[in-house]
């Protein structure tokens, strides 16, 4: 991806499960973070997500809030189970908070690319 040819890179190499239903968009925020020196690991749903949690150890996780196997919730109580620092991203505007505790790291879609790496080494560190 020629855009992101210059953009600055994360001092530290983190590990991080993405995950979404919409494979466009973990497609391109896994791009962004890739050419980071971030470590990305994809999931397609939050029953997938669990697994790769099992398998493998993540510096954070990064979930979209609602999907068809459930949703970010899923994906959120398991993380916080295994004390692994979480941020959801979704496109439901405001209509979160009512599930969401408030210690909960949110960030709307479009997500900035800066705004996602400051969060992740915020959160992670």
């Amino acid at each position: 991806m020629d855009f992101l040819k210059g953009l600055p890179m994360s001092e530290k190499t983190y590990t991080v499960l993405f995950v979404d239903d919409d494979r466009d968009v973990l497609d391109m925020y896994s791009a962004l973070l890739e050419n980071s020196n971030y470590r990305i690991f994809r999931a397609a749903s939050g029953t997938e997500a669990v697994t790769m949690m099992d398998q493998h150890q993540f510096d954070c996780i990064i979930t979209d809030l609602k999907m068809p196997d459930g949703n970010g919730l899923k994906v959120r109580d398991a993380a916080m189970e295994r004390e692994i620092p979480l941020i959801i991203v979704t496109g439901y505007q405001g209509s979160y908070k009512t599930i969401l505790d408030a210690k909960d790291v949110v960030l709307e879609k479009p997500v900035r690319r800066q705004d996602l790496i400051n969060t992740i080494e915020k959160i992670a560190s």
